[in-house]
């Protein structure tokens, strides 16, 4: 099927300008990459530690006790069998990414000592992985009548004279416990 004159010559424009953008190199194509981006997901890795967690850590603890606390460790290296590893990281497109490491180390089956960066209060960890939420117009959340052609159907008129027993019942097996029917 041909294409009418004016649509020809818009799809013509639009051809000519977007080969001209590749002929110009990499200094128009850097300039669009810089508007035009696809979407990444975020990125959580490891175990989310917050200084109301590392409080609870008391010299002495057993590893499981330990383990209680702030989860299985990202890192349990065959080498270092005293030493546990906590990592988190968590990336988010167009912003900074945050990481934080604490090391856990265990003298036989008692925690001797922790290690490693300042983690930050449970409430200030929220508000930094938290995204604003975007506003809603409550009048878009009422429900709406469907648009439609046809007058609604009439609904059902139930008269003072009609039996119950004239609509069908669902019926449905008696409940039972283990011991038989329930009473």
């Amino acid at each position: 099927m041909p294409l009418s004159a004016p649509l020809s010559k818009t799809l013509g424009v639009g051809l000519a300008l977007l080969l001209s953008a590749c002929a110009q190199g990499p200094s128009v194509q850097s300039s669009v990459s810089q508007f035009i981006r696809p979407y990444t997901a975020d990125v959580l890795q490891g175990n989310v530690i917050t200084q109301e967690r590392v409080s609870l850590l008391k010299v002495g603890m057993r590893r499981a006790d330990v383990a209680a606390v702030l989860g299985t460790p990202l890192l349990k290296s065959v080498f270092h069998a005293d030493r546990w590893d906590y990592v988190f990281r968590f990336e988010r497109q167009g912003e900074e990414v945050q990481q934080r490491h604490l090391s856990v180390f265990f003298k036989g089956d008692r925690l001797e000592r922790f290690e490693g960066d300042e983690m930050p209060k449970e409430s200030e960890f929220v508000q930094a992985i938290a995204r604003p939420v975007a506003e809603i117009d409550p009048a878009t959340l009422q429900p709406q009548a469907p648009e439609s052609s046809q007058a609604p159907a009439p609904a059902a008129q139930v008269t003072p004279d009609a039996s119950p027993s004239a609509t069908p019942q669902a019926e449905y097996p008696p409940l039972t416990s283990g011991s038989g029917l329930i009473q």
